[in-house]
This record gives structure tokens, sequence and C-alpha cells, in this order.
């Protein structure tokens, strides 16, 4: 899974260029954002909380969903799998 600070063999320039605006916020927030590339263009994206991720802050699944294939725009890839700390609980 690529984070913050992917490592050149695992990153993607293209999404990281494309995700570093809602990486930058959620990272605000006390989350992390990261992929990993499944399918040839498709990506399973994770969002985890930190130990002080503001839980308010976090938009539902839904509308990141939405955001995140806003961001995607004008890129190859999509988003297979979505991963949320709500996942988790």
């Amino acid at each position: 899974m690529v984070e913050s600070r992917p490592s050149p063999v695992e990153a993607v320039p293209e999404v990281d260029q494309a995700l570093q605006g809602l990486r930058d916020l959620l990272g605000a927030d006390g989350y992390r954002l990261g992929y990993a590339v499944r399918s040839g263009r498709e990506l399973v994206v994770s969002v985890v909380a930190g130990p002080d991720a503001c839980a308010e802050c976090l938009v539902p699944k839904q509308v990141m969903e939405g955001i995140l294939t806003d961001a995607l725009q004008g890129t190859e890839f999509t988003v297979d799998r979505l991963e949320m700390p709500a996942d988790q609980a």
C-alpha cells in the first residue's frame, strides 16, 4: 500500500499527483491516504486514522468515493475498492 511517502517501486507518479491535494487535506485531520494498484488500472484506496484523527472531519464513504473519482479524472485509474476507518469498526 502506498502512503504519504511512497516507495519508488510501488508509486505511480500520475496517481500520486492526482491524489496529493486530498492527501494533504486528510493529513491535516490526522488521516493517511494510501493506495495499491490492482488489475492494471484499478486502485484499492485506504484512509487510515492516526491517533489524533478528527472523526467528525471525515466525510461518509460514498462522498469520499466521489471525491476520489473527481481527483482521478484525467488519469487512466479508477477506484476498485475504498477502505475507510468505519470499515474496521
